[in-house]
């Protein structure tokens, strides 16, 4: 099964429900959200982005950041979310040791990562222009197909003890990280609302998956802190 079967039912069953907010701003709903993931599995495919292909995502939290990574998911290949506090050397090598065929970054890390890149005669190639995804009339991809122990997310460790180590999750064991999440953390209804404060690289990405199974609003904070 390909994760991102989630999002198409939620599109489907609830296309107008609030999907994305950013800040207090609803910035997509369900319909658009698998939309804008649609385009980027298109624009991805037409890159050469062939089902289990690795893709990395070097970035803040922002409102692009989960129809990117679900657009991964999409045209069925393997998103490598690195955390954006990293160097852009250590996220580099972490392309580099996943053979990642594509890096989505924000502007702020891309000149650095692309020079990171070259220094490891590295293949990745730098994306930091988005807009294919918001393009109205843009093309996309039909939903991809995946076998349940196919690789989906490499989830890299923080390389305290030595260089980072990637670790595979499959859909079997993403699906299994949700709904032990709605049974034994809390049930989400639709229309429901999580704060994405922490890393969607890590654990706020893992947590939002129970709330797009189940039509909730991930909202990423504007605010870069706490007062």
């Amino acid at each position: 099964m390909n994760i991102a079967l989630w999002l198409a039912r939620s599109a489907e069953r609830y296309p107008q429900q609030s999907a994305i907010a950013h800040g207090t701003e609803v910035w997509c709903d369900y319909a658009e959200f698998a939309r804008r993931a649609a385009r980027t599995a298109h624009w991805l495919r037409a890159q050469g982005v062939q089902a289990g292909d690795r893709v990395v995502l070097f970035m803040h939290n922002a409102p692009e950041y989960l129809p990117l990574m679900w657009g991964i998911w999409w045209c069925g290949a393997v998103a490598v979310p690195v955390n954006a506090k990293l160097h852009e050397r250590e996220a580099a090598w972490i392309a580099g040791h996943s053979e990642a065929r594509l890096a989505l970054v924000d502007d702020e890390r891309a000149s650095g990562l692309q020079q990171a890149l070259r220094e490891l005669n590295a293949a990745t190639q730098v994306q930091a222009d988005h807009s294919f995804m918001q393009q109205a009339d843009g093309p996309q991809l039909a939903l991809q197909p995946r076998e349940d122990d196919a690789p989906a997310w490499l989830f890299y460790t923080s390389g305290t003890t030595g260089r980072p180590k990637g670790v595979v999750l499959c859909a079997r064991q993403l699906r299994g990280c949700a709904l032990a999440y709605l049974a034994s953390v809390q049930s989400v209804q639709r229309g429901d609302t999580m704060l994405h404060p922490a890393p969607l690289s890590h654990g706020g990405g893992m947590y939002h998956l129970p709330y797009v199974l189940n039509a909730g609003l991930n909202v990423v904070p504007r605010s870069d802190g706490f007062d």
